[in-house]
């Protein structure tokens, strides 16, 4: 069997391997019912075809293919290669290996998710079909008839029988690929036989009854699997940016983490939602950030040069001056000396409500996107990024230093419980007491409505400043704490404009 490239076939070194790659990434993904799947030649060569079609600067389509359902998929390939979907994908994925794997692994996923979706379907049919037809045999001739029906229905279905049932000692990946190509190789044969077209069309509507797919059934799902597998890239891209950009896919496990949320977003673990906004707010973000600097002699950063009369902090070339020269300058101005700054900004630290009443779809979206977006604003300020999820109790400390558990967590949790806010707070004023030197601030996303008693004082000495942002409803004791601290109180708008005032207002 041929694959539908021109440019790199499958005899070809590194279509092997990337073949290999592909089946072995998606059998560690794959429930077991759908991993039977990959055994499927034309499977595996859609996989690794998907892979080079995206990859490839300049792919190349062949004409036409010898197998009926692989150039049915050419006749796919060929059609989506000019359609907007495909370019706006392409842009993400040219020599992109990360995002071309995982284009290809999503597409895939989808697609035989939809074929075992129509198989099970079409059993389901045939049966209730059977048993009409046991029901009605029944009525006429009684036991003898319609036990001469069941066995004539069981001739007629041997052949499905071979597709579709499984030996216990293990014959899935056969039965799989007589459900996916059973019914094309069997169009070939019954051409080269020379069958009319009537018989060609009664063997057809017999492998329909039988619970195989039409080809122009399969073409539809290599549709709707294509605009799945684009969705999925495009939110993989941007949380790729969040981990390094491009520079993220040489970094160990990086593309087991991305495929595995791919994964999560096809199984609907994972809602897109909180991607999207927080994707939106991103690519509206100012680009100046002010980072706050200080002068100090043990700075990191060159922030100028200015004059000292402190011989042991010239500049070497002052040193070398002519001895009239060089105590002309000492006496005068003084000499010339670098003069240092140390970045002074602290953390921002983000206190997500996760309680029972956050649980409202459009609360908890907003909250965990405005995380995500705040995430690239520290980075842009160089500042260290934590993120607590609290309800009555507190739970795990998650920072920047660890993106990827930090990202699972944000996007995989799911809302329940009270409400805490005094917990909450006394819990991020000690993990930030090592930062009490720099600036640091504290956003806390709730819409609880309970009473604050913390005191303001315990901010003053971690040199905190506290940000209380709160989802429908008023908390009075909140804002008097916020403001007391030098912060702000805000009530959310849950739109992409709620969140850049929030932003804009942490950029300063």
């Amino acid at each position: 069997m041929e694959n539908n490239l021109v440019n790199v076939r499958e005899k070809d070194i590194v279509y092997q391997i990337t073949c290999e790659q592909l089946v072995e990434t998606l059998n560690n993904l794959l429930p077991s019912e759908l991993k039977r799947f990959l055994t499927i030649p034309q499977i595996q060569l859609l996989a690794t075809d998907t892979f080079f079609l995206h990859y490839s600067l300049t792919p190349i389509l062949r004409d036409v293919n010898p197998d009926k359902i692989m150039n049915m998929i050419l006749e796919f390939q060929k059609e989506y290669t000019r359609s907007e979907s495909y370019a706006r994908v392409k842009a993400l994925t040219t020599l992109d290996h990360t995002l071309s794997m995982i284009y290809s692994q999503s597409l895939i996923t989808a697609l035989i998710t939809k074929i075992k979706e129509y198989l099970e379907q079409q059993k389901v049919k045939q049966e209730q079909q059977e048993q009409q037809g046991g029901r009605r045999g029944q009525g006429g001739s009684g036991e003898q008839e319609q036990q001469g029906q069941q066995e004539q229905r069981q001739e007629q279905g041997g052949q499905q029988g071979e597709s579709e049932g499984q030996e216990e000692g293990g014959k899935q990946g056969e039965g799989s690929k007589e459900e996916l190509g059973q019914h094309g190789q069997g169009g070939q044969e019954s051409k080269g036989r020379g069958e009319s077209e009537q018989e060609q069309e009664g063997s057809k509507e017999q492998g329909q009854r039988e619970g195989l797919i039409d080809l122009q059934n399969l073409k539809v799902m290599l549709r709707e699997a294509a605009e799945e597998a684009r969705k999925i890239v495009e939110n993989i891209s941007e949380v790729r940016t969040l981990i390094g950009g491009r520079e993220a896919g040489k970094e160990p496990g990086t593309l087991t983490f991305l495929s595995d949320l791919a994964n999560k977003i096809l199984e609907k673990k994972v809602d897109i939602k909180i991607i999207e906004l927080a994707g939106r707010i991103g690519e509206s973000m100012p680009l100046y950030v002010k980072i706050k600097k200080e002068r100090d002699v043990h700075g990191d950063e060159l922030g100028g040069y200015s004059l000292t009369r402190k011989v042991e902090k010239a500049l070497p070339r002052e040193l070398a001056l002519p001895e009239e020269l060089f105590y002309y300058k000492l006496a005068s101005r003084g000499l010339l000396t670098k003069e240092k700054l140390t970045v002074k900004e602290g953390a921002f630290y983000v206190l997500i409500d996760k309680s029972g009443s956050m649980a409202d779809g459009e609360k908890t979206i907003w909250a965990r996107a405005v995380a995500l977006a705040l995430l690239k604003l520290a980075q842009k300020k160089r500042r260290r990024f934590y993120v607590r999820f609290f309800d009555t109790n507190v739970y795990s400390l998650l920072s920047s230093e660890n993106i990827e558990s930090l990202l699972r967590y944000i996007l995989e949790l799911r809302s329940d419980g009270g409400t805490s806010i005094d917990n909450a707070l006394e819990t991020a004023l000690d993990d930030i007491a090592e930062l009490k030197d720099m600036t640091n601030t504290i956003i806390i996303i709730t819409d609880g409505e309970d009473n604050v008693t913390i005191d303001v004082d315990k901010f003053k000495k971690v040199n905190a400043t506290l940000v209380a942002v709160m989802i429908a409803g008023v908390n009075e004791t909140l804002r008097k704490l916020a403001e007391a601290t030098g912060g702000r109180y805000l009530k959310a708008m849950l739109t992409k404009e709620g969140a850049l005032t929030l932003i804009d207002m942490l950029r300063r």
